[in-house]
C-alpha cells in the first residue's frame, strides 16, 4: 500500500471523512485529497498531524526511512519495531503453536547478528559464559500493549511470507492477486495494530487527545 492508500484506508476505518480529517489537522481539503490518491506526499509535519487525527503512527503511515522517527507513544514503539524487523535490523522470534503463532511466553526479539557486534553486552556471572549465548531482548510487562501487537503483526506476516515463498513464482494470475490481498492484510493490520491510545514515556498512560 502507498502511503496515499494508508491514510485512505486508515481514515474510512475510523469513519471520517475527507474534510473531517482536514479539520482536525488543520491541513487543506485539497491537499489531503491528493495525498489519498498519491498525488502529493505529505511532509514530516502533515504526515505527524495526520497520523495523531487518526490514531496511528506515522511509522507505520510512511513505511520509509525519508521520515524522522518519533517515540511518543506505544504505537510509535511498536511501529518502529515493526519498521526495524522488516529492514533486518531485528529478528520476532519464538516457538510457535499448532497455528503458527509466536506463543506469548517463548516472545522475544533478537538483533541481527551484525549489530550485535556492535554493542558490549554485560551478562550477571559473565565468568560461566560459553560464548555461544544469544543476545535476547525482552519487552517489560508494562508494555504488553505492544508486545500484543508485534505478535499479532507478526503472525500476520508469516502468513503472507510462508505463502511468497511457496507460491510467489506461480504465474497463475489468481495466485498472484491472492498473494497481494495477503499483504494488504498484512499492512492493514499493521496499520490496526500501531493505534496510539497511551503515551510512551516510560509507563503506560492514557493520551488525552484521543
Amino acid at each position: 500500500m502507498t502511503v496515499g492508500e494508508k491514510i485512505k484506508y486508515r481514515r474510512k476505518t475510523i469513519g471520517i471523512t475527507q474534510n473531517r480529517l482536514a479539520e482536525l489537522t488543520g491541513i487543506h481539503p485539497v491537499s489531503i485529497r491528493k495525498y489519498e490518491t498519491d498525488k502529493m506526499i505529505p511532509g514530516q509535519e502533515h504526515l505527524n498531524r495526520i497520523a495523531d487525527a487518526l490514531s496511528t503512527s506515522a511509522n507505520a503511515l510512511a513505511d520509509t526511512v525519508d521520515y524522522k522517527i518519533r517515540l511518543e507513544t506505544d504505537g510509535d514503539v511498536a511501529g518502529l519495531l515493526i519498521t526495524l524487523n522488516k529492514r533486518g535490523v531485528i529478528q520476532l522470534v519464538g516457538e510457535r503453536d499448532s497455528t503458527g503463532r509466536i506463543t506469548d511466553e517463548s516472545f522475544r526479539i533478537v538483533l541481527d547478528e551484525k549489530l550485535e557486534k556492535l554493542f558490549h553486552i554485560e551478562y550477571p556471572e559473565a565468568e560461566n559464559l560459553t560464548g555461544t549465548e544469544e543476545l535476547r531482548i525482552t519487552i517489560c510487562p508494562v508494555y504488553d500493549t505492544i508486545k500484543e501487537s508485534l505478535i499479532k503483526w507478526e503472525y500476520n506476516n508469516y502468513l503472507y511470507q510462508t505463502a511468497l515463498e511457496l507460491y510467489g513464482d506461480d504465474p497463475d494470475k489468481e495466485t498472484q492477486k491472492q498473494l497481494s490481498e495477503l499483504k494488504t492484510v498484512v499492512e492493514q493490520s499493521e496499520l490496526a495494530l500501531t493505534n496510539r491510545p497511551f503515551l510512551f514515556d516510560g509507563g503506560i498512560k492514557p493520551n488525552p487527545d484521543y
